[in-house]
């Protein structure tokens, strides 16, 4: 009866609009104080969760990304974006998807992504002649790549729940990462030969142009380098190669005079601060739930319910785990989702004989569609903000992109090795 109280108690603070941290942490509580445990272990518990080495690489990634937007490395990016694929049809909103997917490899987050370097895009493509909707559709859609190429937070923090390899769950990432970024391109390219968007096109450089530009821009791109070769490879931890990326790109800004210190602190380390306390809490109170519900054996009794509705069978339960993630996506933080249901659908895994790694990288995925799916994708609402659109116009624009994901969720679902290859062939 408490896990159930648990549950329903969470579920009305949602529907009032309660903060989701503080409905999990509040929810916990009154459950511990009704079921008469003691509360010391559930203090304990939120000790232990932001106490837990592993989620250092998240502060580290969580740094690095909003230290980037700080300095003109997001700008640099999108302007060497442009040079290689402004000239496609598509133009900048090409440029700014494979922005995003270069940026992805530094902030880890869709979110910084939409925030940071989506103001520049925004910039860029409507003093280009781009229509505004279309502009922050594009960009909205391309962010969600961020979470899914490495770093990512949401990988880190599957990883730990499911007890995998920080490095090998972030490297199968990667492959699909770069097939979601490439169907968003090619969507555009689709838009635009068929003159459903306008979208005006960049002059073509030279090879030599090109490689001018791949010069001038390589110290921006050797960032993301740091942060993927050092864990890919075994050489370092994925939080070493964090302090790595986040020392250079300071040394960076500094050495090229793109930012004073004042400036990274202001705009990079300060926000990051905020950015970190606010996951950090999450994770607690989403840990301190995940306690109750444990204790209760509500997770038991889901997971005996969820193999007798699917039967058993593989596809039935990948239905069920995406329409699930999908509806979640919509209206509670990823974090959050990720510590209250890998312990429902983790255990499982072996029935259905599904790779934790493929399973963690689809999941993920599926919770960022829902952050740019209608009507309260938290992606969306970024968006509304930072491109000055109307809702309906940005729902509008983003439906070929949204329909566009979904395919590329069904891909990865049904295609293993697309996520696996990787994290196998170099971790064997």
């Amino acid at each position: 009866m408490i896990g159930l109280f648990s549950i329903a108690l969470f579920l009305v603070l949602i529907l009032l609009r309660a903060p989701v941290a503080s409905s999990l942490g509040f929810t916990a509580f009154v459950s511990v104080f009704l079921a008469g445990y003691p509360v010391e272990v559930l203090i304990m518990t939120l000790q232990n969760t932001v106490e837990n080495v592993n989620y250092l690489a998240i502060v580290l990634f969580i740094l690095v990304g909003n230290v980037a937007n700080a300095t003109k490395l997001s700008e640099r990016i999108f302007g060497f974006a442009t040079d290689m694929v402004g000239h496609i049809r598509g133009g900048l909103a090409q440029a700014n998807i494979l922005a995003s997917m270069v940026f992805a490899g530094m902030s880890g987050s869709g979110i910084a992504d939409c925030a940071g370097l989506g103001i520049i895009e925004m910039k860029a493509m409507t003093e280009y002649g781009y229509k505004r909707d279309f502009s922050a559709a594009v960009t909205a859609a391309s962010a969600v790549v961020g979470p899914i190429i490495p770093p990512s937070i949401s990988l880190v923090i599957y990883g730990v729940l499911a007890n995998q390899s920080i490095s090998k769950i972030l490297l199968g990432g990667l492959v699909p990462g770069i097939f979601i970024g490439v169907s968003l391109m090619a969507v555009v390219y689709y838009l635009s030969v068929t003159g459903k968007v306008h979208s005006p096109l960049v002059p073509r450089l030279t090879y030599r142009e090109k490689a001018r530009s791949f010069g001038r821009n390589l110290s921006a791109l050797f960032a993301p380098v740091i942060l993927l070769s050092g864990f890919a490879f075994g050489v370092i931890s994925p939080s070493e190669a964090g302090a790595l990326a986040l020392l250079y790109i300071v040394l960076l800004a500094l050495v090229r005079r793109e930012a004073t210190l004042k400036e990274l602190w202001h705009e990079g380390f300060a926000k990051s601060l905020v950015s970190i306390a606010q996951v950090m809490f999450i994770l607690a109170a989403a840990s301190a739930f995940t306690w109750v519900l444990s204790r209760e054996r509500v997770y038991v009794d889901l997971a005996n319910w969820i193999i007798a509705f699917c039967g058993g069978n593989k596809y039935f339960f990948w239905i069920f785990v995406n329409v699930f993630y999908l509806l979640n996506g919509c209206f509670i933080p990823s974090i959050a989702t990720l510590i209250i249901t890998i312990p429902i659908f983790l255990p499982l895994l072996p029935v259905f004989g599904i790779d934790p790694i493929h399973f963690g990288v689809v999941i993920v995925f599926n919770d960022m569609i829902g952050m740019v799916t209608p009507p309260v994708g938290s992606g969306i609402f970024v968006m509304l903000s930072v491109g000055k659109v109307k809702y309906n116009e940005l729902v509008r624009s983003l439906v070929p992109f949204v329909v566009t994901l979904f395919v590329a969720l069904v891909v990865l679902v049904l295609v293993p090795s697309i996520t696996t290859f990787l994290p196998n062939l170099i971790f064997r």
